[in-house]
């Protein structure tokens, strides 16, 4: 099975400033599509797991945009990772913190 490597790059502005409720809602709308367009195995999670990515999107979307911090906006994304259960899926930030699920 050909490994298939997500990157999600948290872009901080160069003052550094956190991410707009805008910047995160683009990121994680990219996020669903790149699984959606890109994650070979979808429909086998979605068969094996009940991985849904409309309920997934309804799960996170508020807690996504609520987040506090970029770290706890990764977080939420690195949870939405985790539920497929491959040790391809690869969640990186700028900040060089990298998670392996």
């Amino acid at each position: 099975m050909k490994s298939l490597t997500l990157l999600i790059c948290l872009i901080l502005s160069a003052s550094g400033f956190a991410l707009s409720i805008e910047e995160k809602e683009h990121d994680f709308e990219q996020l669903l599509k790149l699984i959606e367009s890109d994650y070979g195995p979808l429909q086998f999670k979605k068969d094996k797991y009940g991985i849904n990515l409309d309920d997934l999107r309804n799960i996170h979307k508020t807690r996504v945009v609520n987040s506090k911090t970029d770290s706890l906006f990764f977080y939420e994304l690195v949870k939405i990772a985790s539920q497929f259960n491959d040790s391809h899926f690869r969640l990186t930030s700028s900040d060089r913190t990298s998670k392996i699920l």
